[in-house]
């Protein structure tokens, strides 16, 4: 033979005292609702003010997570430089282009003289060749009346 148990099933004692208690309160609710229908009007808008605490609530949440993750990220990201430095490092640049610009200019009044100087020697060269083109000419008309003759 078994043995049946003597035990029955234990129910949680807060579900045993809660409910005859919520039976109680929503009665009590419906009277007064009947009886004042201005108080039922007045807990809608309780419960749409609750509504609007939690979403504001919650969206307080949200935002602080937000705020505490930029924090985070920004204490994570490397430090900028100075503005000190930004400014030291604009004017070397600056100084530094000024220097290009003037061996720039250097380099232009260079290659126009020797521009010029390319361009004096070829009309030189041009002059040479035709007075030795008007010799070789004379020579050789000298030489072809010596033949001749």
């Amino acid at each position: 033979m078994q043995r049946q148990s003597l035990i029955t099933p234990i129910v949680p004692c807060s579900d045993i005292l809660i409910k005859p208690l919520e039976e109680k309160r929503s009665h009590l609710e419906e009277a007064l609702y009947a009886t004042k229908p201005e108080v039922m009007e007045k807990r809608k808008k309780l419960q749409e003010i609750d509504l609007e605490i939690e979403a504001v609530l919650s969206e307080a949440k949200k935002r602080e997570e937000e705020r505490s993750k930029l924090l985070a990220d920004l204490e994570n990201q490397p430090k900028l430089a100075s503005r000190r430095s930004y400014i030291q490092r604009i004017t070397e640049i600056t100084k530094n282009s000024r220097k290009q610009d003037g061996d720039i200019e250097r380099i232009l009044k260079d290659t126009r003289e020797l521009q010029l100087e390319s361009n004096s020697i070829q009309e030189r060269l041009h002059r040479t060749y035709a007075v030795v083109d008007d010799t070789v000419f004379r020579y050789s008309i000298t030489i072809l009346l010596h033949i001749q003759n």
